[in-house]
């Protein structure tokens, strides 16, 4: 007869325990094993993480005030999970304060009960010592490489041949799959490297091919993994190097679903268990990847070429009291005639998509709103239909109605279409250059992958005009002569820390896309604006330091931790109860280094039906917990502390990439 401690492989809502004591007369299940255990009326797997003999335990069960369950069924006695998995679970539990049986969930093939035979080949590597914090060697310490990825290639490429020699793996990974798509397509001219092996996870593959992978991979037969931050969680049998693409992409937080985890820092715990290298590559580097590099002394490898290109700032308000009231400034416009007539490739960028953002009243001022959201509904045309008809689209829920003729709620007809996206652009442009080839990428018009690379494509192989939305920035799309940023304010005027950053990559992205000497013309309310100025010189370290700047007089990341909790409910006043009676509770911890904000509506004061709060905590950097230490010993503690007052109805966001 044997105690097993066990973590089942559900969701159990914290701070409740994650791991629970059973016993069982089977046989002696490894740590890593998987075992059916009876969860309330229901049975669940579950991982076994310790095994003892009852004989060294029956004073201390006879004095527990609860009754240990019976296990009766084992599915696998050696291990499905490696020791590194179990390491990186136990810290991402710390760490963002998830349920540990969600995360080892998510490591693992889907319907792991009935695929019980996919093992753990160097089982017995796994040891019953506790998960402990680890000295970090110079072997360790993140290399930032300063480049795009073209010019990145031939220095991963000397990474990857070394790893390989070693006969050690190597995980690619990529914020987003076209990204992904854009590296595997350069890596294929390199045979050295794919002959050894590689494999690709991502949200396309089926779950037969990711049980395929999964098991191959713990048996060191696949070399290289490319992959989103899915990729994280396979049980690598000897990880030698990470790479991790465009560091900076906000794509890398898992922000709207559990687990909630940043790929970045976890990749950083990934490869502190394997005693990898990681190697962090972006032309762009976030302010507090940056921070830490130069913090740690460690040296940052800077490759990039100096674009060469003639740029315009045009200031919006001049052309507004010149009454020009179009979309497209004089000088834009003029200079997309001229580029016209020379059949040269243009680009144009809008931060928005739709024919018009917000409808607006006015005699009364009524905007027409989402009905499940107190967000405005956005115009759009209808496809493919004659006479052109247009719908109403919220782009948070994706409730949609047909346009009004007339004011829904003081029944006016003075009905004004405020703002314009990408369809308005296209509209207009077939308006001025009538035979043009014209086309448009944005979430609407590539509902597909090969939809937009058709779009691309097309691009690509044509002297013409290519309107777009990040979805374009982020595209592998050929260089142009031309760039008109018709409008990214939008991203400029959020009510968001990130916000002066975003911006600043965003340019720094689409500058990518023009040949040297190219022509980019910039429309902006806001000229002055350092992230602008900076982005078009293309002088990040200068950018770096003025960002660097507020954010310390403001005390945000780098220089604190930002926490942030969001109560939703249908009911509006009991929203704002719960989010006041919450604050009230936190405001009595008495830790003079975290700061407390809110209660306070969220940003989109009501989405898809629920009415959202928002409390931000603030943790300063002097006692936040590190990714590479334990949160409920030292430095951790405020953060532990104040996460266990948080009912579990409430969602915690650790490290959000936006406080909106």
């Amino acid at each position: 007869m044997r105690i097993v401690e066990i973590i089942p492989l559900t969701k159990i809502p914290l701070p409740n325990p994650q791991i629970l004591t059973y016993f069982t007369n089977k046989v002696n299940v490894k740590r890593g094993g998987l075992v059916m255990a009876p969860l309330g009326k229901r049975k669940t797997p579950a991982i076994v993480i310790n095994s003892r003999l009852l004989e060294n335990e029956k004073m201390s069960i006879r004095k527990a005030d609860f009754q240990l369950s019976p296990i009766k069924e084992v599915l696998s006695a050696k291990p499905v999970i490696s020791q590194e998995q179990l390491e990186l679970a136990f810290w991402m539990h710390e760490y963002y304060y998830e349920p540990l049986g969600l995360i080892l969930k998510s490591m693992l093939p889907r319907n792991i009960d009935s695929n019980y035979k996919l093992q753990i080949t160097n089982y017995k590597k796994i040891s019953n010592t506790p998960v402990s914090a680890k000295t970090i060697t110079d072997k360790q310490i993140p290399k930032l490489l300063q480049s795009n990825i073209q010019n990145s290639i031939a220095y991963f490429q000397k990474g990857i041949e070394k790893t390989i020699k070693r006969k050690k793996q190597v995980l690619i990974l990529a914020p987003e799959i076209n990204i992904l798509d854009r590296l595997q397509k350069k890596f294929r001219t390199i045979p050295r490297i794919i002959s050894r092996g590689s494999a690709s996870v991502t949200s396309r593959i089926t779950q037969k091919q990711f049980q395929e992978i999964w098991q191959k991979t713990a048996q060191g037969k696949i070399k290289i993994i490319f992959g989103t931050r899915k990729a994280l969680f396979l049980p690598f049998r000897a990880l030698g190097l990470v790479i991790l693409a465009e560091e900076h992409n906000p794509h890398y937080k898992s922000w709207d679903q559990h687990p909630k985890y940043h790929a970045r820092e976890t990749a950083k715990k990934l490869a502190e268990s394997h005693n990898a290298k990681i190697i962090m590559q972006s032309e762009t580097p976030s302010i507090e990847t940056k921070f830490k590099n130069q913090k740690s002394k460690c040296k940052t490898t800077v490759q990039n070429a100096k674009l060469r290109h003639d740029y315009k700032i045009v200031d919006m308000r001049n052309e507004m009291k010149a009454k020009n009231y179009s979309i497209f400034s004089r000088e834009l416009l003029e200079k997309l005639k001229k580029s016209v007539e020379k059949k040269e490739k243009i680009i144009l960028f809008i931060n928005r998509r739709g024919e018009a953002s917000a409808i607006l009243c006015r005699d009364c001022g009524h905007i027409v709103k989402c009905k499940n959201c107190e967000a405005p509904m956005v115009m759009h045309s209808a496809c493919n239909l004659k006479p052109k008809t247009y719908n109403l689209t919220c782009h948070h829920c994706g409730y949609k109605e047909n346009a009004p003729n007339f004011c829904p709620n003081c029944r006016g007809h003075r009905i004004k279409f405020m703002g314009g996206g990408t369809e308005k652009v296209e509209e207009e442009l077939r308006k001025i250059f009538p035979g043009q080839k014209i086309s448009r990428l944005d979430s609407d018009t590539a509902k597909t992958e090969k939809i937009k690379k058709d779009i691309i494509k097309k691009f690509n192989e044509t002297n013409g005009i290519l309107i777009g939305t990040q979805l374009m920035a982020s595209s592998d799309v050929s260089k142009a002569d031309f760039l008109g940023i018709i409008n990214s304010d939008a991203m400029l005027n959020m009510p968001d820390f990130r916000s002066g950053e975003r911006i600043f990559q965003t340019i720094i992205s689409l500058l990518g896309k023009i040949k040297n000497n190219g022509k980019v013309i910039y429309q902006t309310y806001s000229p002055d604006h350092y992230a602008i100025k900076y982005a078009l010189k293309n002088d990040y370290e200068n950018f770096y330091k003025e960002e660097l700047k507020l954010r310390k007089l403001f005390n945000y990341p780098p220089f604190s931790q930002i926490i942030k909790l969001t109560f939703s409910h249908k009911n509006k006043q009991i929203a704002e109860q719960e989010a006041k009676r919450l604050y009230e509770k936190l405001s009595t911890i008495n830790y003079p280094l975290s700061t407390i904000i809110g209660p306070a509506p969220a940003f989109i004061p009501k989405k898809r039906g629920k009415y959202g709060w928002h409390i931000i905590i603030k943790i300063n950097s002097e006692i936040q917990n590190t990714p590479h230490q334990n949160i409920r010993f030292g430095t951790g503690q405020a953060k532990y502390k104040i996460l266990q007052l948080v009912p579990s109805n409430w969602e915690i966001d650790v490290d959000p990439e936006s406080l909106l």
